[in-house]
């Protein structure tokens, strides 16, 4: 029952590629994180089908083929249903060679049996199979299933041997434990402590992967950040982050990824956000959007706060990141304080220069004022549009620039 509950949420592209390979004589099934989530009754994101045929025999059976990574066995099958293109991703069941690097295989070996295949993966909840031909079942010959229901993250083998293969596998550990909430076997958290070394080698990027997963997909992140903090890993992943019960808990109270990304950062202030992040390779929108939010004050250290003080506090992080700044601060009782800065919005707050009734040529021909001079005038009518929203429209504003111009 369950794998026929499975198959029915498979997409049909995908389940015409299984036919097609099945139907030629191929063991062909669907593998990995997508079995995982279909059990789980969660909407995949991506379906890979694995498959005993090679990739040319897989190109032989399907007329429009990409070899988009053919050295590692894998062909994208194009199929094309009422005018629309739907790539399926086809990889030859295969087994893997000596990790020199720490993150990928140096070879890979081409086999025919679906058990070797699922054998190489890293978590047992991961070594799953759908087969829908002839009739649908689930292969599972490692136990993920049971270590799903039971709650529990569990390698395919010994965990040092795996994580010893490829390092990113200690850090999804923890963004694993989180996502699916499993708790590590014993042995694992040791496991992931004493491959430290083999974690270093991996690049920055494939952690900031795992950490933008972790915040967008997991219930209550602080489960993989605080596996990562009791393992020695945290300082390697995301390097000067804070790492106190307050920081690690913080972003489970949060439900948007940008803003938990803020909740964890915050104690370590615009600065140390932006030098963490850097340190990620994230992007530099992503840099920039959650170090202005880690500039924000507690709520509580502005008890008395003037309205100037707020739209001041506001041109410092930005209008656009208003929504954010509203959930941040409602984490720690700011929802108060949060509302009135969207009421010094809603009443006409002016962000710079460019949201004036007038531009700055009118100004300039008004005033005669140019350069610097002009600058230093913009920056005075929207101070003063700050204090009195009702001015900001173009006679108002002519009769402030009169009365501002030198006599």
């Amino acid at each position: 029952m369950e794998a026929a509950k499975a198959a029915a949420q498979v997409p049909s592209s995908v389940k015409e590629v299984l036919r097609v390979l099945s139907e030629a004589g191929h063991h062909a099934v669907v593998v990995g994180g997508a079995v995982r989530d279909l059990v789980l009754d969660l909407k995949p994101g991506d379906f890979d089908v694995a498959t005993s045929a090679l990739p040319e025999e897989v190109m032989a059976l399907f007329p429009h083929t990409v070899p988009t990574g053919i050295k590692h066995g894998t062909v994208t099958v194009v199929m094309d249903e009422g005018g629309k293109h739907h790539p399926v991703e086809v990889t030859t069941f295969r087994v893997e060679g000596e990790y020199k690097d720490g993150r990928r295989p140096h070879q890979v070996s081409f086999v025919r049996e679906l058990r070797e295949d699922l054998s190489r993966r890293d978590f047992t909840v991961n070594a799953l199979a759908l087969v829908l031909w002839p009739t649908p079942r689930l292969e599972d010959p490692f136990g993920g299933l049971g270590d799903l229901r039971a709650g529990r993250l569990r390698t395919v083998g010994d965990p040092m041997h795996r994580f010893g293969e490829d390092g990113l596998r200690a850090v999804r550990a923890a963004r694993f434990a989180a996502q699916l909430e499993l708790t590590a076997v014993a042995g694992l958290e040791d496991a992931m402590r004493q491959t430290i070394p083999i974690v270093r080698k991996v690049a920055p990027e494939r952690y900031l992967q795992e950490l933008k997963k972790l915040f967008e997909k997991a219930r209550a992140p602080s489960v993989g950040l605080k596996m990562l903090q009791r393992t020695g890993l945290l300082e390697v992943v995301a390097p000067g982050a804070p790492g106190d019960e307050a920081s690690l808990t913080r972003p489970d109270r949060a439900r948007d990824p940008t803003v938990r990304w803020a909740a964890w950062l915050w104690d370590a202030g615009r600065h140390g956000a932006h030098a963490t992040l850097k340190a990620l390779k994230a992007s530099n929108q992503h840099q920039v959007d959650v170090a202005a939010l880690c500039s924000l004050p507690r709520p509580a250290t502005l008890p008395h706060a003037t309205d100037a003080q707020l739209r001041q506090l506001l041109r410092t992080v930005g209008r656009a990141r208003l929504e954010w700044l509203r959930e941040l601060w409602s984490l720690e009782g700011g929802a108060p304080l949060a509302q009135r800065m969207s009421d010094v919005v809603a009443r006409g707050y002016v962000e710079n220069a460019s949201e004036l009734a007038v531009d700055g040529n009118q100004v300039s021909a008004w005033s005669d004022a140019r350069g610097k001079a002009l600058g230093e005038l913009l920056a005075t009518l929207v101070r003063r549009v700050d204090e009195n929203p009702e001015l900001n429209q173009p006679e108002a504003l002519r009769a402030l620039v009169t009365e501002l111009k030198p006599s």
